[in-house]
């Protein structure tokens, strides 16, 4: 078992991130309103590894959580929508690992 990392499962307990074999530190996180999209320089993030992750706070049916992605240096968050699925209040991390 290790004491530093990141492993998320998803409901049924299947691995769906494991970077539990590299040291791995919360860069950023923040809340983001439903419909909302933006982005964030992190100048600090240059050359390094990372991970970025969008949950859902306000699980709903049919919701859908923001995509999160990281373009050089910025963290940029976009609102998801369909006819049949609604964006939702989420929290989005960014995470960097050596």
């Amino acid at each position: 078992m290790s004491n530093y990392g990141l492993k998320v499962n998803n409901a049924t307990g299947n691995t769906v991130v494991d970077i539990t074999d590299r040291l791995t530190r919360l860069r950023y996180a923040r809340e983001v309103a439903a419909g909302a999209s933006g982005s964030v320089l992190l100048a600090d993030t240059s050359g390094a590894q990372s991970v970025e992750l969008s949950f859902i706070i306000e699980r709903k049916v049919q919701s859908l959580a923001h995509n999160v992605n990281r373009s050089g240096n910025s963290l940029v968050w976009t609102a998801r929508q369909s006819p049949s699925y609604l964006s939702r209040n989420c929290l989005i991390f960014q995470f960097l690992y050596t």
